[in-house]
């Protein structure tokens, strides 16, 4: 058993990974302001703590508890970026060199989520770790500074951080954009329109793909990545199967409510237009996403959906 800290622990992919944790046996603190949270319920044992990544007093006496920081902490909406850089760079830049000074100090070690959009559009058909950096909004600008300050924390210090590239993710309680809520990923605003007999808006030609990965693949990243990663290294999670969201949305229309329609609107700025995972280097140290087709992942949130608007998220997963 060790003792973790999960920062940004109450949003869709930490509440997942904290909850994953504490079923395998540990002990959990997740650190969140909660400027996102998702819907999934933290299983009972798990701490919370409410603070902010950008306050050192915060972060110090978290990780000096701590055996092991998977840091998940960050702005992530790229229209929120365009909208406010400075609090984006604020909050996933200068929150993660206080996560890392703090890491460095204790002598801890830490898991930095960093994001594909860092790669910006694909300029190969597959992307590998090596794939040129070229993000193309402040939010991916800023996690690409993120990415290389963990990077360069542990070629000068040889602090002990591993770095995890997640394509795009989606499953049970992740945000759908709904009222009340600041943020939301295309797959849950489009089932939540859909379900509500109003047009999904597809921005530019809806033939931007992305790679859509199921959230317990991305838990399974996570774990393996802590548990068989190399200190310094960087690490893509990811299907390598492109998806455009002309696909998505008809897949919707097709299986959500027929007919439910969509509206193309004004492309929007800062977007990446191909994105798709060369994972290689994670497989080899024996990562396997499920051998199930997108259409039948996407499926299994559509129901979960379904379900949660009755019966709300459960605390498992």
């Amino acid at each position: 058993m060790k003792k973790i800290l999960v920062t940004g622990g109450r949003g869709f992919i930490g509440s997942h990974l904290a909850n994953r944790l504490d079923k395998d046996g540990h002990e959990v603190i997740v650190l969140d302001n909660l400027s996102h949270p998702s819907r999934v319920i933290l299983r009972p044992r798990i701490k919370f703590r409410y603070g902010d990544v950008r306050s050192k007093e915060d972060i110090e006496q978290l990780v000096k508890w701590c055996d092991v920081v998977f840091h998940l902490a960050a702005q992530i909406h790229v229209d929120k970026s365009i909208k406010n850089p400075q609090e984006t760079i604020d909050i996933n830049v200068t929150g993660t060199l206080n996560v890392l000074e703090a890491v460095r100090k204790y002598d801890k070690e830490m898991i930095f989520a960093s994001t594909s959009e860092i790669y910006g559009t694909a300029q190969t058909g597959k992307m590998s770790e090596e794939h040129p950096l070229d993000a193309q909004s402040p939010y991916g600008a800023s996690k690409l500074a993120a990415d290389r300050l963990c990077k360069a924390y542990h070629s000068t210090y040889g602090t002990k951080v591993k770095i995890l590239r997640n394509f795009n993710t989606f499953g049970p309680g992740q945000a759908d954009g709904g009222e009340g809520s600041s943020y939301g990923a295309v797959i849950g605003i489009f089932t939540r329109l859909a379900l509500a007999s109003k047009p999904m808006p597809v921005f530019g030609t809806g033939e931007q793909a992305r790679d859509y990965m199921y959230i317990d693949d991305a838990i399974n990243a996570y774990l393996l990545v802590h548990e068989k990663g190399e200190y310094g290294e960087e690490y893509n999670a990811g299907t390598g199967v492109p998806i455009t969201i002309n696909n998505l949305v008809e897949f919707i229309e097709n299986n959500v409510l027929p007919n439910s329609g969509h509206i193309h609107v004004e492309s929007r700025p800062g977007e990446v237009n191909m994105l798709c995972a060369d994972a290689s280097k994670l497989r080899a140290l024996g990562w396997k996403p499920e051998r199930v087709t997108f259409e039948n992942k996407l499926m299994r949130f559509i129901n979960s959906y379904k379900k949660s608007l009755t019966q709300g998220y459960g605390k498992n997963t």
